[in-house]
């Protein structure tokens, strides 16, 4: 474009656009939260200064600044977007123009032609070409726009009002070749409709009506969604920006950023000023997302519940899938051995028939290697092209060769499951239970790994068909249905005279307190805990005090506090999919006891019990201890089983103790004094002395390196973090009535205190 003339409505004078969509998404929420203030007035954006000392716009992907400044927003606008907001009766037909890579696709390279659609695509195009014109404004080449049409959109690319690539905006040649910062100015959008409608009225006669019958648009009924901010700052109330699709959401699967998107679009179509609803109620990345947005992706119609639960099952399973064919490739295991201590092979099983059978003799004496060269043998390590991995339990060596470049975490937890599997059927995992049971033990082996690789490894489900009596070893003819059902945790047909459920929330406490009295560490260690007796294949839905659920909900907890939980582990048996978008722990359990959550809270946890200890060392003679314990919790609560290790000097003799509550025993192998206290009630204060003489003389630098103090203790029905349960609901197709029990418990884990030195003054009485 040279001299004065007017540009063409489809000319850009002063933006550009760039091929790519990804390459500003860093900038966006920070340039977002300094158009938008509280009072929800848009600041004009400065012009990019041209003066900076930088080469690119952004230094990541080399994009470069436009050749041309760009212009300010217009008063007009902005005088627009501030009109309030006005429902209208009847949806309008909106003007939606939709962005392709980074929006819509994933490339990943530009040369390949091979696209990734963002989840829930097809639904969201439906919806549009239902409810509004669409067209397609991509700064990509017109071969690559035309490749990722072809791909995602199908037969609905002759939909399409009309589709813009790069040759639309008649780029300066400079900035047609390069990456530059992309501005997407809606005033040519809108100018070049209109510059239509016009041309087509002047081409028919005046007595055509069809050309008056088109729609005009404007900032009131467009909207333009791109992956980036920076694109649309010239109409930002007109923009939404979507999380850029790269290629770890494209991995993933787990996006629902479209359905977000229809779910705002169905409010805004109800809107006679898109540009100022959008200014006061601004998409968000966050936009709350319900069952019904899900329920209606695929045709605009309710879905039963029985069809949610069984996509929610069906997602839960494609995922379970993914990851177990993921360990699967990546686990692969030649043989497996279970050795005695002096190396013989009391198990073998050769899978894959790769590797010789005599490969493991070369085992033991590279483990004893290892450790004559005063090094903690590695859990595994290759040897002339063979991998060995292996664990020992009691007495023997369980062990896996491989030759492949096999995941050696994977191999690892396969070999403690065989630990706990053969500990569950034999009480006992050693040399002698071995060679008892050797015939269930192949077949042991044979199930639970078919040519290397992990298959089924449930115990309880293992126990169906693998007896440990004689006159239940038989062939079934086919194999029990949890082998081959979904829920491969649970068998179906199971029948209980009652139905109950007992749920343990057991919080263990780790705790350092130095010995002025400071908190060096405090952890609380929690785990969900369930015995479930229950008929048929129930439905189980558990609801806690959730911090994280409250805030996304918008709802208050109605009684207590909310916790906030990290390093959250499930059974296998919870649906992930429904935990992360409501945090609703939905599952159908196991039969028996099993494990269902742990949790961990990393907070400053107040001590329970306090111990304080007074040492007073005589030279040469004899040492006492003073000890106070106080119970820091409300009075309506008791400690039970309060043990308090007190460590001493390992020569200490003829012990003397005096305490007000409780026994007081010293136990010399231990070099410590256990003082008992069976139940300890809140609010209380208790003391006990101790008296050792000293046979043998002692530097007292020497005599106060002692181990710090330990202790014990149980309370029930009080937690320490605040969880709550705040319902058990129990579902079953039979409809039978279910009892949910619900207890808490507060435990010590690792609860240290530490002693101070001693004293040579005589401060105490003698006993």
């Amino acid at each position: 474009m040279q001299g004065t003339s007017p540009p063409s409505p489809f000319e850009i004078p002063t933006g550009t656009i760039s091929s790519s969509n990804s390459t500003t998404s860093n900038s966006t929420n920070n340039r977002s939260s300094r158009n938008r203030g509280a009072d929800n007035r848009f600041r004009t954006p400065t012009p990019f200064s041209f003066k900076r000392p930088m080469k690119y716009y952004n230094e990541g992907s080399k994009t470069h600044f436009p050749s041309k400044p760009i212009r300010p927003i217009t008063p007009e606008y902005l005088e627009k977007a501030n009109e309030a907001p006005l429902v209208l009766s009847t949806p309008q037909r909106l003007l939606v123009i939709l962005d392709l890579n980074g929006t819509l696709f994933f490339r990943l390279k530009r040369n390949n032609r091979a696209v990734t659609p963002r989840p829930f695509l097809a639904p969201f195009l439906d919806f549009l070409f239902a409810h509004c014109r669409v067209m397609v404004w991509s700064s990509s080449q017109p071969h690559s726009v035309e490749a990722m049409l072809s791909c995602g959109f199908g037969d609905r690319v002759s939909k399409l009002d009309r589709v813009w690539t790069r040759k639309h905006f008649r780029l300066p040649q400079v900035d047609y070749e390069r990456k530059v910062l992309t501005i997407k100015d809606l005033e040519f959008v809108w100018d070049g409709i209109a510059q239509e409608k016009k041309s087509a009225a002047a081409d028919n006669n005046s007595n055509n009506e069809s050309a008056s019958v088109q729609v005009e648009f404007d900032q009131t009924n467009t909207v333009l969604i791109d992956d980036s901010m920076d694109k649309i700052q010239l109409q930002p109330y007109n923009g939404i920006a979507l999380t850029d699709f790269d290629e770890d959401l494209a991995k993933s699967g787990a996006d629902m950023e479209l359905l977000r998107v229809r779910r705002y679009l169905e409010k805004l179509i109800y809107q006679e000023n898109v540009s100022a609803y959008m200014r006061v109620h601004p998409y968000k990345r966050d936009y709350p997302l319900d069952e019904d947005a899900i329920k209606e992706v695929t045709s605009g119609e309710s879905v039963s519940e029985e069809q949610v639960e069984l996509t929610d099952e069906l997602d839960d399973l494609a995922n379970r899938l993914d990851k177990t064919l993921f360990i699967i490739m990546a686990s692969a295991v030649s043989a497996i051995f279970i050795l005695d201590l002096k190396g013989k092979v009391l198990i073998s099983r050769n899978y894959r028939g790769d590797i010789p059978m005599s490969a493991v003799e070369k085992f033991l004496p590279l483990v004893l290697e290892a450790e004559e060269d005063s090094q903690a043998p590695a859990p595994c390590f290759t040897d002339d092209g063979i991998n060995y991995l292996y664990i020992r339990h009691n007495n023997l060596f369980l062990l896996a060769i491989t030759r492949k470049n096999s995941n050696a975490t994977t191999v690892m937890l396969f070999l403690h499951t065989i630990a706990e599997v053969l500990t569950e059927y034999f009480k006992e995992l050693e040399e002698e239970s071995i060679r008892d049971n050797f015939v269930i033990i192949y077949e042991l082996l044979d199930e639970m790994m078919d040519f290397g690789y992990p298959q089924t490894t449930e115990s309880k489900i293992l126990q169906e068909y693998i007896t440990q009596d004689a006159y239940k070893l038989e062939v079934q003819v086919r194999p029990p249905m949890a082998v081959t059902n979904a829920v491969s945790w649970r068998s179906e047909g199971i029948r209980y005279r009652k139905n109950e459920v007992f749920l343990d929330v057991v919080e263990s406490v780790n705790l350092l307190v130095n010995a002025n009295g400071n908190v060096l560490r405090s952890e609380i260690l929690g785990a969900v805990k369930m015995k479930v007796f229950l008929s048929g294949m129930p439905e189980l839905r558990l609801g806690l005090n959730d911090k994280v659920m409250f805030e996304s909900t918008g709802r208050a907890p109605t009684k207590g506090k909310s916790i906030e939980m990290e390093d959250v582990k499930f059974h296998q048996c919870v649906r992930l999919s429904k935990f992360e978008n409501d945090r609703t722990i939905s599952f159908i359990p196991p039969d028996g006891e099993f494990d269902l959550m742990t949790y961990r809270l990393n907070t400053q946890v107040k001590p329970l019990i306090w111990v304080e200890a007074l040492v007073e060392n005589y030279t040469g003679s004899r040492v006492e201890y003073l000890i106070r314990a106080r119970a820091q919790f409300k009075r309506r609560s008791s400690a039970n089983n309060v043990e308090i290790h007190i460590p001493v000097p390992e020569d200490a003799d003829t012990p003397k103790f005096r305490s007000g509550i409780g026994s007081v025993q010293y136990v010399p192998e231990k070099a410590c004094v256990i003082w008992k206290i069976k139940q300890f009630q809140g609010g209380k204060e208790f003391s006990m002395r101790a008296h050792f003489g000293l046979p043998s003389v002692k530097n007292l630098e020497d005599a106060d390196k002692r181990p710090p103090m330990s202790i014990k203790f149980e309370i029930p029905y009080f937690t320490t973090s605040g969880i709550q349960v705040r319902y058990l609901k129990i579902q079953e197709r039979s409809g039978y009535a279910a009892l949910p029990w619900v207890r808490y418990i507060t435990q010590n884990g690792d609860y240290q205190m530490r002693m101070p030195d001693s004293i040579k003054a005589s401060k105490m009485a003698p006993i």
